[in-house]
């Protein structure tokens, strides 16, 4: 598995300020989930333990994701 430097949702979540991801950003964390679950559904999978803690930020080298991190889905153990 690939080292993710910026952790997991909740770890990203509790370390803030004030405990809170902006409207767009989390608008956008949520939209890259629901197409990573839209890929996983199309191969008849459903990932079955979705929560903060399974939904990955990993720094984005290339500079296109608008927030600087790339939203990964992990733990993929449960999936049928």
């Amino acid at each position: 598995m690939e080292y993710c430097d910026k952790g997991n949702i909740y770890s990203a979540q509790t370390s803030r300020e004030n405990g809170l991801f902006t409207f767009s950003e989390a608008t956008h964390i949520v939209n890259s989930v629901l197409e990573g679950l839209k890929h996983i559904h199309q191969h008849n999978l459903i990932h079955r333990d979705i929560k903060a803690e399974n939904i990955l930020l990993v720094t984005d080298p290339e500079k296109k994701e608008p927030f600087g991190y790339i939203t990964k889905i992990c733990d993929l153990g449960f999936c049928r």
